[in-house]
């Protein structure tokens, strides 16, 4: 019975730390692939941004 009990308070923990990941990881390979589009689209700007 303890274990049945003890899974319910973990479970939400998982899910909002892999929530919140996957935020993170969705913006940062959202910015990733709009720079490497600006980067083929125009080079000469981009760098300005890059560094």
């Amino acid at each position: 019975m303890e274990h049945g009990m003890r899974e319910p308070h973990l479970l939400p923990r998982m899910l909002g730390i892999f929530r919140q990941s996957w935020i993170y990881f969705l913006g940062a390979s959202t910015l990733g692939v709009v720079l490497l589009i600006w980067y083929h689209l125009d080079p000469t700007t981009a760098p300005i941004v890059l560094w």
